[in-house]
């Protein structure tokens, strides 16, 4: 039986629509005969089925981690941060134990936990990860565009996304 993992900042009963869906797909794991285990920053176990795996280094709101990210927004990349990655990377090498693989939820697209997504580039690089799956939520279409006017696009359709205007 294989065994996915599902990390993510923080994990249900936290509430938000990242949250939600880990939730439901630790539920389809399970229901098709896969072990699901979630790593995160903060939660609670919230699936008897579902082993959770909490490392606080994870979670967007890790006090070291704010005072990081604030040395970044001054474009200082200091000790703090090589610090906390090489913690995340020691930590999460023990967590991925026993994984096929593991669906990162943001970590890898978004700005909120860089020294996450720096160790979990250095665990894949040297190969002490399980596969990776990056999984995005928020997608930015057309960079720093207006939003588009119209109709919503249909998600998955061939021509989404449509070309935008010059």
């Amino acid at each position: 039986m294989s065994t996915v993992g599902l990390l993510h900042y923080t994990c249900p009963p936290i509430v938000g629509g990242v949250e939600s869906l880990i939730a439901l797909h630790c539920r389809l794991l399970v229901s098709h005969g896969y072990r699901a285990r979630v790593l995160a920053g903060r939660g609670s176990p919230f699936n008897r089925q579902v082993a959770l795996t909490l490392i606080p280094a994870l979670d967007s709101k890790y006090p070291p981690l704010l005072a990081v990210n604030e040395e970044l927004k001054a474009g200082q990349v200091g000790a703090g941060f090589h610090t906390l990655a090489d913690e995340l990377a020691d930590r999460l090498v023990k967590a991925f134990g026993g994984l096929d693989v593991c669906v990162i939820h943001n970590a890898l697209t978004l700005h909120f936990n860089l020294p996450l997504t720096a160790a979990l580039h250095k665990l894949a690089s040297e190969g002490a990860a399980p596969q990776l799956i990056s999984w995005s939520h928020d997608l930015v279409r057309g960079g720093f565009r207006r939003p588009p006017t119209g109709p919503a696009p249909v998600v998955g359709s061939e021509t989404y996304p449509p070309n935008p205007p010059p």
